[in-house]
């Protein structure tokens, strides 16, 4: 029986986030439906897309190009309100959707509405 999982990501701290993409992608490959919000400080590790080299970015890019990447949370993408860690300019060039559902942030509802259980790292 397959399972739906979508793994909201908050931490920009390596190894919980890169932790994350990976149970998703195992989950992946053992044939459950998996998906990936990045929420609050994680959006911040976007910046870090440039670089194929890091363990970020290399997890990051296999989950995106296998359609695990739901989006991210389009408020916290733009600072949370401090224009200086906005990350739009960078989610939007990656092709990454802003998600804006519930007043400006991403929304749970839809996810739940489908089946799915949350995680959140």
């Amino acid at each position: 029986m397959s399972s739906k999982v979508l793994f909201v990501i908050f931490s920009d701290e390596p190894c919980r986030r890169n932790h994350a993409i990976r149970y998703a992608l195992d989950l992946h490959h053992k044939g459950h439906v998996a998906r990936i919000i990045l929420e609050g400080a994680a959006t911040g590790s976007m910046r870090e897309l440039g670089d194929r080299g890091s363990d970020f970015s290399k997890l990051f890019w296999e989950a995106k190009d296998l359609g695990l990447v739901a989006g991210a949370c389009r408020a916290a993408s733009a600072g949370c309100g401090d224009k200086n860690h906005s990350v739009l300019s960078i989610a939007q060039s990656n092709g990454i959707e802003l998600l804006d559902a519930a007043d400006g942030h991403a929304s749970l509802e839809p996810f739940i509405r489908d089946g799915f259980q949350v995680v959140v790292f």
